[in-house]
């Protein structure tokens, strides 16, 4: 049996199609994003600044990633959301949309990738080490730091 093909799409993204894959996808994360009591403002920066990769098969949204690769000072993207919809594991978008991130980061110069990640993840967190991203001190009482040096070939 023929599986759907996975296809990635990419800014610049309307601001419904943005939100209506966070939704689709919100069951993806240890704690909801959609229901964070600052998900209004977390929305208004992701939708003004982030780059914002989708996932989709069969026309429905089954990951997303949002990462911030703006800061021209430190050179330091923040991936901020990366998430597969549970049922869709092992299919590899997680991976792809990893390396739309990735790709995109270093297009615009970063240097390195940073994201927070929670203790209880240990999924996610295994997914990222083999990603090539290690520990890199506490973010809060709950989570880590994950942070990965971008290879430039030269």
């Amino acid at each position: 049996m023929l599986q759907e093909p996975i296809t990635i799409i990419d800014s610049p993204l309307s601001e419904d199609i943005k939100l209506s894959a966070m939704k689709a996808c919100d069951s993806a994360f240890t704690k909801s994003v959609i229901n964070r009591i600052e998900f209004k403002e977390l929305f208004r920066k992701i939708n003004t600044n982030a780059e914002f990769f989708i996932a989709v098969k069969a026309e429905e949204p089954v990951g997303y990633a949002a990462m911030y690769a703006n800061n021209d000072k430190t050179k330091e993207a923040f991936i901020t959301l990366l998430g597969v919809k549970h049922g869709h594991h092992g299919e590899h978008i997680g991976t792809r949309l990893m390396n739309c991130c990735l790709n995109t980061a270093k297009n615009k110069g970063m240097k390195t990738v940073r994201l927070e990640v929670l203790d209880v993840d240990k999924g996610a967190q295994a997914f990222y080490i083999k990603q090539g991203f290690l520990a890199d001190g506490r973010c809060s009482s709950e989570s880590i730091f994950m942070k990965k040096e971008l290879v430039w070939s030269r």
